[in-house]
Formats: C-alpha cells, sequence, structure tokens
C-alpha cells in the first residue's frame, strides 16, 4: 500500500500545506489507535486519511483508497465478493 497511502498523503499534504509524510504518519497512527480500540474503522482507511485531513484545518476530501489502488494495480484481482463487502461495510457507516 506504499504508492497508494503516498499519494493519498501527497494530496492531502497538498491542501493542508504540509509534507506529505506529517500526514502518513498522522493516518498509521490514527490506524494503530483505532486498532488499540478494537474497532473495525481501523480498517477503513477511506475514514482514516479522511478524518486526517479534517484533523489538519478541515481540508474536506473525497478519498476512495480502493480508487488509488486500481490505479496503481493495474492485473489486481481482488477476492470474489471483496469489493462489495468493503462498499457495505463504508455504506453502513461502520
Amino acid at each position: 500500500m506504499g504508492p497508494v497511502f503516498q499519494e493519498i498523503s501527497m494530496r492531502i499534504a497538498d491542501k493542508a500545506n504540509v509534507d506529505w509524510r506529517i500526514i502518513y504518519r498522522a493516518a498509521k497512527d490514527l490506524n494503530k489507535e483505532l486498532m488499540g480500540r478494537f474497532t473495525i474503522r481501523a480498517f477503513d482507511w477511506d475514514h482514516i486519511f479522511a478524518e486526517v485531513a479534517r484533523r489538519f484545518g478541515g481540508v474536506s476530501m473525497d478519498i476512495e483508497v480502493g480508487g488509488v489502488l486500481m490505479r496503481h494495480v493495474r492485473d489486481f484481482k481482488p477476492f470474489d465478493g471483496s469489493l462489495e463487502l468493503l462498499r457495505l461495510i463504508r455504506d453502513l457507516g461502520a
């Protein structure tokens, strides 16, 4: 996920006027925090990056990690039903 997370971090950093590594680190830290709370949100990278963007000056962005991932991995074939499951989780607000 390195180049995917870097691209998203760079987009947020550009709007927040900070170095992308600061955004990336904040996202990883939020992920660890959510993991410690045993919440499903720890696996929702769209949520994690949107929250980090909000924390950096109220930057509002529509972030879809799956879309960025698909641009980086041309022949990527997810497991049957996995993308639908992730969309369902996102739509449920979990």
